[in-house]
């Protein structure tokens, strides 16, 4: 039912490509499907103490960086490429929003040299 469906803005992107945003009552979840920056209606798939997980079942406003995903598996919930929903511009830059959140939010590294995605050969 859409409407037990919340409503969620999302605001970054955590490892494993899923977006981050938070609910009604402030626990974090993570929407896969998403992209910063949106407001979507999820379903959540699960709940722990800290955190929920759930996933995208409409885009209400989309990101600048969301296409549609080139693979059919992914409607089906493959899962294999997350970031497929995003244009490779917008891979490019979360991948370093991910490693960037890694240095100073979890290893506290307060500097290092700028991050530059190498895009593959075979990858326009």
């Amino acid at each position: 039912v859409v409407m037990d469906w919340p409503q969620l803005r999302t605001t970054g992107v955590a490892k494993g490509g899923a977006a981050i945003a938070r609910d009604a009552d402030g626990r974090v979840v993570f929407v896969r499907g998403a992209l910063p920056d949106e407001v979507v209606r999820a379903e959540i798939v699960d709940v722990k103490r800290d955190f929920a997980t759930a996933e995208v079942r409409e885009v209400i406003e989309a990101s600048t960086w969301r296409i549609e995903p080139p693979c059919p598996a992914v409607a089906a919930g493959c899962g294999g490429c997350d970031l497929q929903h995003a244009s490779l511009e917008g891979q490019r830059a979360l991948k370093v929003r991910i490693v960037e959140d890694a240095l100073t939010r979890i290893a506290r590294v307060r500097e290092y040299p700028a991050i530059d995605v190498v895009a593959s050969a075979r990858v326009a």
